[in-house]
């Protein structure tokens, strides 16, 4: 069957070539919206062909791809005890090279430059949600041969073959899974959320027919997850995506999109099994994304000093393990920023939200305006456990600010915020620790500071000068100030202690870290493997002339 769908699979794709129309509602998609004609589009890529493989329904395009063998054997899993199978220095490196996130220095070291070092902190609390998006990915450059199983065990003749506890797998599974960040993939992923759901059922047929892997993202109730389509049926007037869902390897996963509503619905595993919560949504919630667009070079967002009226980003990044903050942005008259369990509700204008694809708790980003310079975030809980976030600010003209430990203050359903983690005006941010310690570290261009704000205390951070920022920590002592400098000659960390009242600190040298070359990643697929069959003997025939 498998060798049979492929077949299927080139000559649908070649009627597609010609066949195929880019039109697509990308507005919210209800039963008055679908055009028949363009359901009838639809149905005309399919065939009359039933795949024993996929269920009941008729074949529209199969790549071939089969859980038996094109799957990772071991679930999805977050943050690993061994740190060198987690975001690294070495990921950071292969993405955006040597010289953006290292300080100058020998090829095979590397000094974090201070935004580097707190975005692989960040990374490293969002993975912790889940790595969906790097097995998603890895399983289809594997299949499409842009990568062999060889290439990271020799024994191993199958993906299904590969362990997890292979170190060089798993760091190309973080790799992979960091690519969902960086701007040309997000691009491409935002304008995938424009369209409609049926309009993505369209070019998932043409893409898969014409030997283009993909990645499907789902989000749903503030959770994102990441699969790998690899067929699609028509089943009566919908139509089914068949997907590798790492959350549960073994069983064949089903996206079906209504024909009639274009509404999609997820649940994990075969259709029907009731014990596993549904997913549903309709346009902004499904997105769809090509392997040719995490080819590279990508560029680095966040390495270099923020440009003179570039829009503030705000990144919370929550543990995998407790139930989720969920962020309340107030910024006045300019509207609100509110998260909960059902979403993201959007009252800034010009504001966006992009959430990560690992899980319910991994991570959100927030881009407000620059325009909107005076606002207040608090982290918000729905549950009596407080879980710990990572919240990273990065703004023009002032230090980028993260607060690690940050922990929810207020209950989800205030209209504006109450009891604000942070305080951002022009010229200055403030954190408030009303919950627990709380360590807040300042990264300018060659110095990362650092300083731990106990419980009921602050910290006002003000900017002076490009090169300069004022520290100022008010506890029960009252409140004191130094200056940071934000690019020294040399790369240092800066530690700010409480001692005897009063706010010091010292210096010391970075820390180099060994590293290697930036990976290369193979930008056309190998060829395909030479067959094994035995050799054939091909009897003769004597033949004795009289004489």
């Amino acid at each position: 069957m498998r060798g049979t769908m492929r077949g299927v699979a080139a000559t649908v794709g070649a009627l597609f070539v010609l066949t195929a129309c880019a039109g697509a509602d990308t507005g919210t998609a209800t039963v008055d919206t679908v055009d028949n004609g363009y359901i009838a589009q639809l149905k005309a890529h399919c065939t009359d062909v039933v795949s024993d493989d996929l269920g009941e329904g008729k074949l529209c395009v199969d790549t071939g791809f089969r859980l038996d063998v094109d799957r990772f054997s071991f679930p999805n899993w977050g943050r690993s005890p061994r740190a060198d199978m987690n975001v690294s220095v070495q990921t950071l490196v292969d993405l955006f090279g040597h010289s953006a996130v290292c300080m100058p220095g020998a090829a095979d070291e590397c000094v974090l430059r201070p935004r580097t070092q707190q975005k692989l902190d960040e990374w490293n609390v969002a993975i912790g949600g889940g790595r969906c998006e790097g097995l998603a990915t890895l399983s289809q450059r594997m299949f499409l041969r842009y990568e062999t199983p060889a290439d990271y065990s020799p024994t191993a003749a199958t993906v299904s073959q590969l362990e997890r506890s292979n170190g060089k797998l798993a760091q190309s599974i973080a790799y992979w899974w960091a690519t969902q960040f960086v701007p040309e993939v997000q691009r491409t992923a935002l304008e995938s959320r424009r369209k409609s759901p049926l309009a993505l059922v369209d070019e998932l047929i043409l893409g898969l027919a014409n030997g283009a892997g993909h990645t499907v993202g789902l989000y749903y109730a503030g959770a994102g997850h990441s699969v790998t389509p690899f067929a699609v049926t028509r089943r009566g007037t919908d139509f089914v995506i068949h997907a590798y869902d790492n959350n549960q390897p073994g069983i064949r996963a089903e996206i079906v999109v209504s024909g009639t509503t274009d509404i999609w619905s997820f649940r994990p595993g075969t259709s029907g099994e009731e014990s596993v919560a549904e997913w549903t949504g309709g346009t902004g919630t499904l997105e769809l994304i090509p392997m040719a667009v995490r080819q590279g070079p990508f560029t680095c967002p966040f390495c270099a000093d923020p440009t003179p009226n570039e829009d503030t980003t705000v990144t919370v990044a929550g543990q995998a393990d407790a139930p989720a903050n969920w962020v309340m942005i107030d910024a006045g008259e300019s509207g609100t920023i509110e998260q909960t369990a059902a979403g993201f509700t959007v009252g800034i204008s010009g504001a966006s939200v992009t959430r990560a694809k690992a899980g319910v708790a991994s991570a959100v980003t927030i881009t407000i305006p620059s325009s909107v310079s005076t606002w207040a975030l608090e982290l918000r809980h729905s549950h009596e456990q407080l879980s710990e976030s990572v919240v990273t600010v990065r703004r023009s003209g002032m230090a980028d600010i993260q607060v690690r430990n940050a922990r929810s203050a207020a209950p989800v359903g205030a209209a504006r915020v109450t009891a604000p983690l942070l305080t951002i005006t022009p010229d200055s941010t403030k954190v408030s620790a009303r919950i627990v310690d709380t360590v807040v570290s300042l990264a300018g261009a060659t110095n990362l500071a650092s300083v731990t704000v106990a419980r009921d205390d602050s910290l006002v951070v003000s900017a002076i000068s490009d090169d300069t920022v004022e520290v100022s920590y008010k506890g029960a002592g009252g409140t004191t100030s130094r200056t940071v400098e934000l690019r020294p000659a040399d790369p240092v960390t800066t530690e700010l202690v409480i001692s005897k009242g009063q706010l010091d600190s010292w210096t010391h040298s970075s820390t180099a870290q060994s590293v290697q070359p930036a990976r290369t990643t193979r930008s056309t697929p190998l060829p395909p493997p030479t067959p094994t069959t035995p050799p054939t003997t091909v009897p003769t025939i004597e033949v004795t002339l009289p004489g």
